[in-house]
């Protein structure tokens, strides 16, 4: 998902490996048949021009249009297929037509996001920051949302990172006398499609040919009342403007979605429904993809969570995350198209 701010959270229990190239931090390599390695990716990238050439024909493609005719469809599945046996990975053509359609939803999901990123990365406008980098953490610590992960899932696809950024009366050209606005973007290290390892391994292989990184990222803004100190309202992706007490899930509730399902819905929650005890609001992974709930949804194996409580916050923002742990763009700024 890629959109403004970004916390990485460097998550205490369980620690999630990974390995560094060249600068860039991929996850740790793949260990089973038909499953995707970031780094075989990131060197046939680098070396081969012809796997180079299928990249940008799904990139250009995929830039310019949000869904594809038929003669689109076939130019992407070629050059996936191109890509996939390259890899040593399970090609389309062996896919059924089940699997062809949610590969196809998919690359479709996140073609829709590559406008975001060519807009975001021409912005030029400068945040207002006034505390220090420490103050901000400490700042953000106080109204971060804990966020709860089914146990099972975190291994291997844990939320490994969090960035925070703080914000005081003004954000990327919007000003809100009277507020401060903290900025957190969740990473988390995989997202697997679950039963199903050769459309994971392509669906791994779409978001490196379109966001270049594996890893998934969530960005929300907590606006706090400078007054009072209370939380205001919090909001994903899409900015809502000044809704006081709500949460507002853009693009990323899960609804009564359970773990196989992965359509993104958007919502508006009271956060002291299920929050009246405490200053910290809390969230479900309720789906592979990482929607989120104020309750969780599934049950059996799925039921059982892990709550992440301890971890240590590091400041950046969206642009700071997106740097760190992708390798086709350079972003400098970052653009919101309304006040948060």
């Amino acid at each position: 998902m890629v959109k403004q701010g970004a916390w990485e959270k460097l998550i205490l229990a369980p620690m999630i490996m990974v390995i560094i190239l060249n600068g860039l931090m991929l996850p740790i390599e793949a260990s089973k048949p038909n499953e995707f390695s970031a780094t075989k990716f990131y060197e046939l990238y680098g070396k081969d021009l012809e796997f180079k050439d299928a990249v940008e024909k799904i990139r250009s493609i995929a830039a310019a249009k949000d869904s594809f005719i038929d003669k689109d469809w076939m130019l992407i599945q070629t050059s996936f297929n191109h890509i996939l046996q390259k890899m040593g990975l399970v090609t389309l053509d062996k896919f059924d037509e089940k699997q062809l359609l949610e590969f196809k939803k998919e690359i479709e999901y996140m073609a829709s996001n590559i406008k975001l990123i060519e807009l975001e990365k021409n912005y030029t406008e400068t945040p207002s920051l006034l505390m220090t980098p420490q103050q901000e953490i400490a700042y953000a610590t106080t109204y971060a949302p804990i966020v709860k992960q089914p146990q099972f899932d975190t291994v291997g696809n844990g939320l490994t990172n969090v960035s925070v950024d703080v914000f005081e009366q003004s954000i990327y050209g919007y000003s809100m006398p009277g507020y401060n606005i903290i900025e957190i973007s969740l990473v988390w290290n995989d997202e697997d499609y679950p039963n199903n390892p050769p459309l994971d391994a392509a669906y791994d292989a779409v978001r490196q040919v379109l966001y270049g990184r594996l890893q998934d990222i969530e960005t929300y803004f907590i606006v706090i009342d400078r007054t009072s100190g209370f939380f205001y309202h919090l909001s994903f992706r899409k900015i809502a403007a000044y809704r006081p007490g709500l949460i507002d899930f853009d693009g990323c509730y899960s609804s009564t979605q359970t773990w196989t399902q992965s359509n993104h819905y958007e919502a508006l929650k009271d956060r002291y429904l299920w929050d009246k005890t405490s200053e910290h609001a809390w969230m479900y992974v309720n789906t592979w993809n990482h929607m989120l709930e104020k309750d969780q949804n599934n049950a059996g194996t799925h039921r059982s969570y892990q709550t992440w409580t301890e971890f240590t916050l590091q400041h950046g923002n969206r642009i700071t995350t997106e740097n760190t742990i992708q390798w086709l763009y350079d972003y400098t700024n970052e653009a919101l198209y309304q006040a948060p």
